[in-house]
């Protein structure tokens, strides 16, 4: 239930309520290479291609379902 009051407001905000916010702007980044994590993704996808290339050729069907 609304209060009992004969004053109007306006609940929305106006413009000049509130001061224009800018955003940082964000410096351009230095990237650096980390040798371990190539050659541990480098190994992981070999592997992997390792892998499937067992499995298409010198698994069963069985135990790839399995």
């Amino acid at each position: 239930m609304a209060p009992n009051t004969t004053e109007e407001r306006c609940l929305e905000p106006t413009e000049g309520d509130f001061e224009k916010l800018i955003a940082p702007q964000a410096a351009p980044r230095k990237f650096q290479i980390v040798y371990r994590n190539i050659l541990t993704f480098g190994y992981g996808h070999i592997a992997a291609l390792y892998g499937l290339y067992l499995a298409l050729t010198q698994a069963m069907w069985k135990t790839i379902f399995f």
